[in-house]
């Protein structure tokens, strides 16, 4: 499982990538769609779970 780290320490599952944009789930279960551009500036990381 893949979770993206927001800047407020808050994390969402990554749901999708593709190579313009990210889809992640937030804990209320919507779903929201970011170009690649925006994640990278609301997103402090990334973390993957085994």
């Amino acid at each position: 499982m893949t979770h993206l780290i927001f800047r407020d320490g808050t994390r969402c599952e990554l749901v999708d990538r593709t190579a313009d944009h990210i889809t992640y789930k937030r804990d209320d279960g919507v779903h929201v769609t970011l170009p690649i551009a925006a994640a990278r500036i609301v997103a402090v990381g990334v973390m993957t779970t085994f």
